[in-house]
């Protein structure tokens, strides 16, 4: 019986062998997912965004911030590649001595490469102000405006730092300052009432206006009168640049501009007139709104302002240049059958001489005289009082 059990045992080893063979080679290839962390070479630093893949099949994962990945369906024999922009790429054959959790070390990559030389040239540039922002007459004439018709303090509200309290109010608010904290100067010359028609117009003419000048609360030292802002607005330079004739038709007021020079280059004048034609509006409401119905019958309101320049250059680096500025503003209420009746009368004056000597590229002189006033005049009769207030200033400078 034990002879008969050793031949049944002896039929019996090649069958095991072939078992134990077939089940280690499906062992063998048997895939398994892999989990590990990489990091620098030298500082030992996590890696993030390693791209760890197969070479054997599309399979692949990236590395996360903490320089952790996990790649399935490894076997033995696989051959797997670490991979990043700045590092050296790796080649890492999968095998039982492998450990479960390896870590993966990289070496940054060095890239040398020709000498670079740059070379520049530095440029004369103007001193650069912070808060200091300059309006040309073309960015005035392009800006979208109220009522159809350009205005250089409508234009300066869009910019940073300058804002108004609601649509079609001229009064300008700089960096939360007062309307009344802004120094606005027109050639030189300061003006005390910057707005026309209750504050729907500036005094300034945008087609005699070259460029405007905004320092939010970064004005030179000869300008620092006011806290908030100073505003200047430059007119054109009638010996350089385009001469003629123009005219303006707008909503409510209409305007004629004229630039002229001599044939020599050494005269020229520059000068713009606008008016107000609100009269035509009350008018035209006579003969379509009943009177007692009708504002515009009852109230009377027009306005004007007359600048410009004349200038003569007698030599290439010196100018002498007269500059002028004019506008009053009229408004009346009242009506024919009562005796209450209100008058309203305000405007500027100005006028300037300057005389500039530019003696070298980086010295020069200026010598001005200059007169500035502003008249407010308000009168009414109510019932049996009368009411009159009268306000001027007048200021010299030299």
């Amino acid at each position: 019986m034990f002879l008969l059990s050793l031949k049944y045992l002896r039929s019996l080893i090649p069958v095991l062998i072939f078992f134990v063979a077939t089940e280690g080679a499906q062992l063998y290839s048997q895939t398994r997912c892999l989990r590990g962390r990489i990091v620098d070479d030298q500082t030992g630093l996590a890696l993030a965004d390693v791209h760890v893949s197969l070479l054997s099949k599309a399979a692949g994962a990236l590395s996360d911030s903490l320089g952790i990945f996990e790649l399935c369906g490894i076997k033995q024999g696989d051959i797997m590649e670490l991979h990043h922009v700045a590092y050296y790429a790796q080649n890492i054959l999968v095998s039982a001595a492998l450990p479960d959790y390896p870590e993966f070390r990289m070496k940054l990559r060095t890239v040398e490469g020709a000498e670079v030389i740059v070379r520049g040239r530095s440029g004369l540039s103007a001193s650069a102000l912070p808060g200091q922002a300059t309006i040309s007459s073309a960015d005035i004439v392009r800006m979208p405006s109220f009522m159809g018709e350009a205005d250089v303090i409508k234009t300066m509200q869009t910019m940073a730092g300058v804002q108004s309290v609601s649509e079609g109010v001229g009064e300008v608010f700089v960096r939360g300052g007062a309307p009344g904290q802004n120094m606005i100067l027109i050639d030189g010359m300061e003006l005390m009432n910057p707005l026309h028609l209750m504050g729907l117009y500036s005094v300034f003419n945008p087609h005699t206006t070259q460029k405007a000048d905004i320092y939010k609360g970064h004005a030179p030292a000869s300008l620092s009168e006011r806290i908030s802002s100073v505003i200047m607005v430059s007119s054109n330079d009638p010996l350089r640049g385009e001469t003629g004739i123009s005219a303006s038709l707008g909503t409510l007021t209409s305007g004629l501009s004229l630039t002229r020079r001599s044939k020599n280059g050494k005269w020229g004048i520059t000068g713009g007139l606008r008016r107000s034609f609100v009269e035509l509006y009350r008018f035209l409401s006579m003969q379509l709104i009943p009177d007692e119905d009708n504002y515009f019958a009852q109230s009377h309101y027009s306005f004007y302002d007359f600048n410009g320049r004349a200038v003569y250059q007698p030599f290439s680096n010196g100018l002498l240049s007269f500059n002028w500025y004019l506008s009053a503003d009229r408004f009346s209420l009242g009506e024919e059958d009562k005796d209450d009746e209100m008058r309203t009368h305000f405007g500027n004056r100005a006028a300037s001489l300057v005389w500039k000597h530019n003696i070298n590229s980086w010295l020069s002189y200026s010598l001005s005289s200059a007169y500035t006033g502003s008249y407010s005049y308000f009168e009414g009769d109510l019932s049996d009082s009368y009411i009159d207030f009268d306000n001027e200033h007048r200021r010299f400078s030299l």
